[in-house]
């Protein structure tokens, strides 16, 4: 019976170290491609933030060329209206 149970565990407890370790290396190769793979996304998500500020200036651009251009379109009808009315003062 003591015989019996000593073989057991001289085949049970290899096979036990085998299994620590090869899970135990298994955990580490994974942990260290799961950090990878979590840098990775974090320098996305920094990168998509400096996007997301670039186009916010560039929206603000837009806007300020908009207006800009507006005042101009505004300015030159002004002065066509003063020539047309200037012209038909002198031609009336």
């Amino acid at each position: 019976m003591i015989t019996q149970l000593n073989n057991i565990l001289y085949f049970l407890i290899p096979i036990i170290m085998l299994l620590s370790i090869y899970f135990y290396t298994t955990h580490q190769t994974l942990k260290k491609v799961k950090n990878d793979q979590l840098q990775l996304l974090y320098s996305e998500i920094k990168s998509e933030k400096h996007n997301k500020l670039q186009l916010n200036n560039v929206q603000k651009e837009v806007e300020e060329f908009q207006k800009k251009t507006q005042t101009k379109i505004k300015t030159i009808k002004i002065n066509i209206l003063n020539i047309s009315f200037t012209l038909d003062e002198i031609f009336s």
